[in-house]
């Protein structure tokens, strides 16, 4: 055989392999050529779910592996993975809601952790292999398993208490089932620290704030006035800055705008990836046991009567009932 043909047979047989390799991952056939690899809807009548290949046990035993959601997945999947977070109108096609029951992929632990570690060609899922371990991925696997079968399992979601209606009523993304907040550890323009232990037994209401925000810096007195209003009810405010973590210049801030209030660095700086912070303000309400109870990203008049009704109904049954 001449050197032309031994060419031309080297392309017939890596032509044939690709054939091969396309149609057992099933994308030969599923879309037309030339069209990426997008995960799309299935609009159709919804089947009986895909049953996931081990049990997710209940959101308890992932309590270790939230954070690391939360800093990875949380800001396009949403808090609880139904595909609402705040940057979904920036993303096209839009994330996984993982509480529908059709998946494109197969719902199952090996499935999703090599969507985790590959990504997912022509989407915003970028592969995360060189930024996760295994074990990582494994657990974000078995989480984001665990949020699919907590909705697929639930026929009719239980009401919402009252507390939680009038915040959602508010304008507030509210957290029904216990959802662990993210550990803090800030640090004040006082050159105090606090950690999430000094939360226990108290609502805590986070102020994500900027120092280029005209309506942050607006809200931080309203804010203040909250909390010494209900600071002896229970409530603690907590304004962390979110572009600038030198001591100095929160100081300076604070005693312009709020000379009584305590401002927050964090120390970490992880802070904002942790609660997802998308925008400022954001606000993120935690409940005693340290469990996330709503986020709201936007202004807030946090002195109107309504606003403080709410707050002191939260504070009522929620403080009561750790105490």
């Amino acid at each position: 055989m001449n050197q032309m043909g031994k060419v031309l047979l080297g392309k017939v047989l890596l032509l044939i392999v690709a054939l091969v390799a396309a149609i057992g991952r099933g994308r030969w056939f599923n879309r037309p050529s030339g069209e990426p690899a997008v995960e799309k809807e299935d609009t159709s009548v919804a089947t009986a779910p895909q049953v996931p290949t081990q049990s997710c046990a209940d959101r308890s035993s992932h309590t270790a592996i939230i954070p690391l959601y939360m800093t990875y997945c949380a800001k396009c999947h949403g808090a609880n993975g139904e595909g609402d977070a705040e940057s979904i109108k920036l993303l096209h096609p839009p994330p996984r809601d993982f509480s529908k029951p059709n998946w494109r992929f197969s719902r199952t632990h090996a499935q999703i952790s090599r969507i985790i570690q590959e990504g997912i060609k022509g989407t915003a899922m970028p592969p995360m292999k060189h930024l996760l371990s295994n074990s990582d991925t494994s657990q974000l696997a078995d989480y984001v398993l665990y949020l699919s079968e907590a909705r697929l399992v639930s026929k009719q979601p239980a009401p919402l208490p009252n507390d939680l209606v009038a915040f959602q009523d508010l304008g507030f993304t509210v957290y029904q089932a216990p959802t662990p907040a993210a550990p803090l550890r800030l640090t004040s323009h006082q050159e105090t620290s606090f950690q999430m232990s000094d939360t226990k037994d108290r609502i805590t209401l986070i102020h994500f704030w900027s120092t280029t925000s005209n309506d942050c810096l607006k809200e931080m007195p309203k804010l203040a006035q909250l909390q010494n209003k209900y600071r002896k009810d229970g409530l603690l405010v907590l304004s962390i800055c979110t572009d600038d973590d030198d001591l100095d210049t929160l100081a300076e801030i604070a005693e312009q705008i709020v000379p009584d209030h305590l401002v927050y660095a964090d120390d970490s700086g992880l802070v904002t990836h942790k609660y997802a912070v998308g925008s400022s303000p954001t606000f993120v309400i935690i409940d005693g046991q340290h469990n996330l109870i709503a986020r709201h990203s936007g202004i807030i008049d946090w002195s109107s009567p309504e606003v403080r009704q709410t707050v002191e109904q939260l504070l009522r049954q929620r403080v009561k009932l750790t105490q």
